[in-house]
């Protein structure tokens, strides 16, 4: 409960950037912050986000690696472009999408409408999950619309009406403001017209107990501000409750774990929690100037620590330059991580870039994420997006009238597979294998090369295994291996099913091949060999000799 306490108060320090507070008084450069982002945000933003027009393009270039490659229907997506143009009327609850889908070297367009909490679909729509799903139970001549009733829907408009043209929705004012009121006021400084906020790994301790603290003393305002964050957010298909149930539900906990002593952590609990941390603040730091116009920067690194396992950095900056209605900024993301176990690398890189006139806007971005198992593609994705809306304070959108005729509700459909895909688990694919544990005669083996499973079979470093099994091991040449026990005598080539034992040749499924220097074989050909017994239990192979 503690960690998860601490955990959410490091998220929340976050994104408590300024946002408008309570009866408190605050200092200057707090005050400085929320009167700046409690003005709103542009004329544009707030017009666009109530009558616009628009376009975007979205291009996958690259899909590949093992990972995609296990789930069918992802392995098929690369070189996907997407393309539409949209209407938004926010005050009549309206929505309109004209989209045309290049896939697979077919081409897909239809229209998609949303009206108050409904959305409906035509054009090839239905074709297109026929050609993703073919295996589902399609009904035959199907109507021309098909539609879905999602109440969950409502969130989206009651934020674009309220946004008031902020970036940061106004539901999320409160929670933001609580945790930003609680930074103790040194983290602040003013040079000029510039306020900035600085954070460090070593502060985030201060940061904390103050937070904890502060919702102690004002538990019920805090449960009110989670409360409208959180009944604000919008899913389809999630139940959503109501500001009260939830708000009831967070106080209801928070004073359970503040009378059994759970909360506030203690400073020495703290400190643990963040050693253990496998991420470390290395920097933090916002700059704004007081007033409107200026630039805006925000600059993050994180690294991984107090982990074996993993290793790495995070990093990440934003700037955004305004001048009345005439906006420009970027953001740049790299994340690398090595993660040790499976010798996997991975890389992540988002940049994105926008620009605001006058009624005008325009975005383009790029995310790049690789992962790599040595010279073995795990994960590589290549995703272009591009983007433009304008104001249009006439926008008109022609909704079609349902009728039972024209139209079949989506949950009608009845689009399940005749057989359900079997749950993807992370074995059996280059880089990436299950690795078990080898028990013989109730000792724990070690291998220099951890065994691990591919294709079904649990392979192993053939030396670590037979040595174990009191065999001697003889490389002749770079092939050929000869294994000797008793009066069995068996050699085999690495790379060839064909094997021998005392001069009869048998098959083998999975041929012999060299890893990291080590040359594998499957476990059960060789302990079956030598009259040994083998069995399965979680993640240990157990081996019984004779």
């Amino acid at each position: 409960m503690k960690k998860i306490i601490v955990y959410t108060m490091v998220v929340m320090l976050w994104l408590a950037m300024a946002l408008p507070a309570g009866a408190q008084t605050l200092s200057a450069e707090k005050q400085a912050l929320i009167n700046k982002l409690d003005s709103g945000g542009s004329q544009t933003q707030k017009q666009m986000s109530e009558t616009s027009v628009g376009s975007g393009e979205y291009q996958l270039d690259r899909a590949g690696g093992s990972l995609l490659m296990m789930v069918p229907a992802l392995s098929k997506v690369q070189g996907a472009e997407l393309n539409f143009d949209y209407k938004l009327n926010t005050p009549a609850e309206l929505m309109a999408f004209n989209w045309k889908l290049s896939l697979q070297g077919k081409s897909y367009q239809g229209e998609v409408y949303i009206t108050g909490s409904q959305i409906i679909f035509s054009g090839d729509f239905i074709q297109l999950m026929k050609d993703i799903k073919p295996d589902g139970n399609y009904p035959e001549n199907l109507p021309k619309y098909v539609y879905l009733d999602a109440p969950e829907l409502a969130g989206i408009w009651t934020t674009l009406a309220t946004s008031n043209g902020q970036q940061i929705p106004p539901q999320y004012k409160e929670l933001f403001a609580f945790a930003l009121e609680a930074i103790p006021d040194k983290y602040f400084s003013t040079t000029g017209d510039q306020v900035k906020l600085s954070l460090k790994q070593s502060d985030l301790k201060d940061l904390i107990v103050a937070v904890t603290h502060r919702i102690k003393a004002e538990p019920e305002r805090f449960a009110g501000a989670v409360a409208k964050a959180s009944s604000s957010a919008y899913s389809v298909g999630m139940p959503a409750k109501s500001y009260d149930e939830t708000k009831a539900e967070i106080l209801a906990g928070l004073k359970e774990s503040i009378a059994k002593g759970d909360f506030p952590p203690l400073v020495g609990e703290v400190e643990e929690i963040l050693a253990a941390s496998p991420l470390e603040l290395e920097s933090f730091s916002l700059v704004t100037p007081k007033g409107t116009n200026g630039t805006t920067k925000m600059n993050l690194t994180l690294q991984f620590k107090n982990n074996p396992a993993l290793s790495g950095s995070i990093i990440m900056e934003v700037e955004q330059k305004r001048n009345g209605e005439t906006i420009d900024g970027f953001v740049n993301l790299m994340a690398e991580i090595a993660v040790q176990p499976q010798s996997m690398d991975i890389t992540v890189g988002i940049t994105g870039s926008n620009s605001q006139s006058n009624n005008a806007a325009s975005s383009e971005s790029k995310i790049v994420i690789k992962a790599v198992n040595g010279a073995v593609p795990l994960l590589d994705v290549k995703l272009d997006s591009k983007a433009k809306a304008q104001v249009d304070k006439n926008v008109q959108i022609a909704v079609p009238v349902l009728t039972p005729a024209n139209s079949i509700d989506f949950n009608e459909l009845n689009v399940a597979e005749s057989q359900p895909e079997p749950e993807a688990k992370i074995t059996g694919f280059p880089g990436l294998e299950q690795q078990v544990d080898v028990v013989i005669d109730g000792r724990y083996i070690n291998f220099d090369v951890k065994p691990f499973i591919k294709d079904k079979r649990t392979m192993v470093p053939i030396r670590n295994l037979t040595e174990a099994l009191g065999c001697k091991v003889t490389f002749v040449g770079d092939r050929e291996v000869h294994i000797s026990k008793d009066n069995s005598y068996i050699i085999m080539t690495i790379g060839e099913k064909k094997y021998s034992v005392n001069g009869l040749v048998k098959d083998i499924d999975v041929p012999a091949y060299v890893k990291d220097g080590r040359t594998i074989v499957p476990l059960r050909f060789i302990a079956e060999e030598f009259g040994c017994q083998l069995k399965l239990v979680d993640d240990t192979v157990i081996i019984t000799t004779k």
